[in-house]
């Protein structure tokens, strides 16, 4: 009951302001406009490539519905409100709210393949499927926006992470044929990556022995 109440709230939250019909106007502008290119005037039947295309969308629309999610919480107080709950079910209702938001307009993007398929030999399977991808890759997105929410107190700054993370996922693949593929690189990389995860153990713990131990342990 008390996770629901939460979810109630946040889901409310975003359909009485504009932040859950700014993301859904977002997603459903570039799906059309992107159908439109592919599948209209491009006359082709592969609906899985508009979402394959589009991927970039989640640079923007993330940082919007995740920024505020912990940060404003933390900023005016309120989150010891919510003390009487459980962190996890604190994050479950929030997480679930954003999913709620998220599947608001995939479920709209699920009618195109149908519609398209009045028109052309669509490959319902291959449609489907790639809007399950999406909607996951939406998911691990939106999970990695509320964590950075959760570690900065302003919307700004848990928006701007979010951004420059989003940014690096999106090139990472294209980052990575800049890497050296040599033992000494990866070495390096193992220990940027040990640093990198025991800043985030500090971040989550505020214990500064804690996390140079684990340090100390994953750089050995």
């Amino acid at each position: 009951n008390q996770m629901r109440a939460v979810f109630r709230h946040e889901l409310s939250s975003y359909f009485t302001g504009v932040t859950g019909y700014v993301f859904s106007a977002f997603l459903l502008l570039f799906t059309g406009i992107y159908t439109m290119v592919y599948n209209l005037q491009s006359a082709s039947v592969h609906f899985e490539y508009v979402l394959g295309s589009m991927s970039f969308v989640f640079l923007i629309i993330v940082p919007i519905l995740t920024m505020r999610v912990l940060a404003e919480e933390r900023r005016q107080k309120t989150d010891q409100l919510l003390y009487p709950l459980t962190m996890t079910q604190v994050v479950l209702g929030k997480f679930a709210a954003m999913l709620v938001v998220l599947a608001v307009p995939m479920a709209v993007i699920c009618l195109y393949p149908v519609v398209l398929s009045a028109y052309g030999n669509v490959y319902l399977p291959a449609a489907y499927g790639a809007i399950v991808g999406f909607f996951f890759l939406g998911m691990a997105l939106l999970a990695i926006g509320m964590y950075i929410s959760s570690v900065t107190e302003s919307q700004a700054v848990a928006a701007g992470l979010c951004f420059v993370v989003m940014l690096v996922n999106y090139f990472l693949s294209d980052l990575a044929g800049f890497a050296s593929s040599t033992a000494y690189s990866s070495l390096a990389a193992l220990a940027l990556t040990a640093l990198i995860v025991c800043g985030i153990v500090y971040l989550m713990t505020k214990n500064g022995f804690v996390s140079l131990l684990l340090a100390a342990g994953l750089e050995a």
